[in-house]
């Protein structure tokens, strides 16, 4: 690899400089591996290699043997997310909604999320969905909201499944539907959503819409809570203190119980 990457081989060159910047820790005082590294991201940067590209940015954004340098960070950036590397392109969606380093510019975070979204990331599509939903760089606009989601919740993503079924049961975008709200958050649960196993315990648990079931209710939040879910956690509490689902037992109660809360608040 080394030869390929002495012969100007971009991809034999990132993937050198990624060993090592990666083969040391950060903090190392031993910095002339990764030093060699960054010179190699370097190289392969310039030949337009949208992973170097990437990672060079991340060197200039942390300050990794270079000095840190937000303008040629983003510069870097963007020419990775130009080039279709969606990761660069989430990065200037998170950068410029939250104003951390450079001037808030929501229309521009807006258009990297979309960038991403059509390169088929799930998480662009979330952020130009709530985007979308409350006005930030975009008019608001609730059935652009659930056309940008909808997609992703059909090829199954769990995160698209749980925010689709939320609009169901809230109507945005799409009319009121509560059985379809609990078919896909029962589908996002099933693919492992920790959040969707938690609302779909408190259902159980609540007769929120659906028919009271201690025993599923307990099952469900067991699942969200073994994931280390907020939600999941206060519902397997509750059931073991009140013997929903599961027999009583008060020390398990306090196990399960998030951190802060307290057990007169079940």
């Amino acid at each position: 690899m080394e030869k390929r990457a002495e012969n100007g081989d971009p991809q034999a060159q990132y993937e050198l400089a990624m060993y090592y910047i990666d083969s040391l820790p950060r903090n190392t005082m031993d910095v002339s591996r990764q030093a060699e590294g960054v010179h190699l991201l370097r190289l392969a940067s310039n030949q337009n290699h949208s992973a170097a590209q990437f990672e060079f940015a991340r060197c200039y954004m942390s300050g990794l043997i270079v000095d840190r340098d937000t303008d040629e960070a983003i510069k870097w950036f963007v020419k990775s997310a130009q080039s279709g590397y969606v990761d660069a392109q989430l990065i200037l969606g998170r950068v410029y909604s939250s104003g951390e380093d450079v001037e808030q510019d929501y229309e521009q975070s807006f258009y990297w999320y979309d960038m991403a979204r059509k390169a088929g990331d799930v998480r662009g599509a979330v952020f130009v969905s709530l985007a979308y939903i409350n006005a930030m760089g975009v008019k608001q606009d609730y059935k652009s909201a659930f056309d940008a989601l909808y997609p992703f919740a059909l090829r199954g993503d769990p995160d698209a499944l749980f925010y689709i079924g939320y609009y169901y049961a809230k109507g945005i975008g799409v009319e009121q539907d509560y059985e379809q709200r609990e078919k896909l958050y029962i589908k996002a649960a099933e693919a492992g959503l920790a959040s969707a196993q938690a609302t779909i315990g408190a259902f159980y648990l609540g007769g929120m819409g659906i028919e009271e079931d201690y025993e599923k209710a307990f099952d469900w939040s067991m699942k969200a809570a073994r994931q280390g879910d907020y939600k999941g956690r206060y519902n397997v509490a509750y059931c073991y203190k009140y013997g929903k689902g599961v027999a009583q037992n008060k020390d398990s109660a306090i196990f399960w119980l998030p951190v802060n809360e307290s057990s007169n608040g079940l």
